[in-house]
């Protein structure tokens, strides 16, 4: 996930997410998440931007026309999830979403959804 720092520069930190689909949000997680940097920077500025690639296609050899690609761009906000018998903050995301090479057998099709 990508959130903005002061100074407007970007920090990139790898996340698990869930996927809401009835909602349509995403929901970020980690370990003491409210004591993180990315917890500060969106609620500073909730531009957020999550990247998922799936290389493996080309990194065996096929072309790039194989490669699936999507990303995510949306506002977030802290928010609670909860889990099992307790609540756990999270980074929720309302998401804006571009991908490409999801159908298979059809190169470079794209998906945008809001």
């Amino acid at each position: 996930m990508v959130s903005l720092a002061a100074g407007d520069t970007p920090q990139i930190h790898p996340v698990s997410f869930v996927v809401d689909a009835v909602r349509g949000w995403i929901d970020i997680g980690a370990p003491r998440l409210r004591d993180s940097q990315k917890y500060r920077n969106i609620c500073r500025d909730p531009r957020v931007t999550l990247i998922l690639d799936d290389d493996s296609g080309y990194l065996q050899g096929s072309d790039s026309s194989n490669v699936r690609r999507v990303e995510i761009r949306g506002m977030a906000e802290p928010s609670e999830r909860a889990a099992s018998a307790m609540t756990t903050d999270v980074i929720r995301i309302r998401p804006r979403i571009d991908a490409w090479n999801l159908v298979g057998g059809v190169q470079d099709n794209r998906l945008v959804t809001y």
